[in-house]
């Protein structure tokens, strides 16, 4: 007996139109799912499942999956079809929604607009997926579509000066300044002082466990506004890559905000002497 499955005289591609997977999505945002080549789908043995629920409102024909949009932050849109070739086709996509659209000021350490500053802004719930802006004449620019958690910003410019903030999306203007690229002083190395010298905010203090041990601290002083340190290595020509060993202690009280927008941030930027 030939149990041999034949292979399909083509493989139809599907596009996501009107939703990306690497970015936010607009909630409640009318979207498709199409097939763009080879064949079309089977209506009556097409469906989809949103976060594996059955979805309400979707409308099937024979080129596309229309969808009136999802209030959630996060969907798992799983699609399950028969082709006009009578093959299946299986595909999900994780998707991020958001509805706040949160405009950005980046500021020069002069206090003048910085153009062309390039903006990431990362949820902390979803690593890796990432928005980001450009900034304009005025040093400003919107970052469209954001969900209800905590965001990371991340501004870069060319000359090395970065601004970095953690906070809950919002609609009002959010103000960054940038922080110029400190050079690190000459002979200066985290392998003197346990590594506390040269420092740019934070606190020194005495350990209490290790005589004539002291320990930066940085913390989220209860409050909104970001707490950082920052400090730079010397590296040489030759280094492509540097590994800097650390440990940290976090402790949040009360507990249980983590990837909400109540969470609070401190921030802690270590660069080399390249600017990297």
């Amino acid at each position: 007996m030939n149990s041999t499955i034949p292979t399909p005289p083509c493989i139809p591609e599907i596009e996501l139109d009107g939703v990306t997977p690497y970015g936010y999505n607009k909630k409640n945002t009318p979207f498709t799912v199409k097939i763009t080549s080879c064949s079309k789908f089977q209506v009556n043995q097409t469906t989809a499942f949103a976060n594996f629920k059955a979805i309400s409102g979707m409308t099937v024909s024979a080129d596309s999956i229309s969808f009136t949009g999802f209030p959630d932050d996060y969907c798992l849109l799983s699609m399950f079809a028969l082709d006009t070739n009578g093959y299946p086709i299986i595909q999900s996509w994780e998707l991020h929604f958001g509805s706040v659209d949160m405009p950005v000021l980046i500021l020069n350490p002069d206090d003048t607009p910085a153009q062309g500053v390039h903006v990431e802004a990362n949820a902390t719930i979803y690593p890796g997926l990432t928005s980001t802006c450009t900034t304009d004449a005025a040093g400003k620019c919107t970052i469209g579509n954001l969900p209800g958690t905590t965001i990371s910003l991340v501004a870069r410019k060319d000359d090395g000066s970065i601004a970095v903030n953690g906070l809950a999306p919002t609609t009002v203007q959010v103000r960054l300044k940038l922080l110029p690229f400190v050079s690190p002083k000459p002979g200066s190395s985290f392998e003197t002082g346990n590594g506390t010298a040269g420092w740019t905010g934070g606190e020194l203090r005495q350990s209490l466990k290790i005589k004539r041990d002291t320990t930066l601290v940085v913390n989220t002083n209860r409050q909104y506004t970001l707490q950082t340190a920052s400090n730079s290595f010397p590296a040489s020509g030759s280094i492509k890559k540097a590994y800097i060993k650390y440990r940290f202690i976090t402790s949040e009280v009360p507990g249980g905000y983590f990837a909400t927008q109540f969470n609070d941030y401190f921030s802690i930027t270590i660069r080399s002497d390249t600017g990297a």
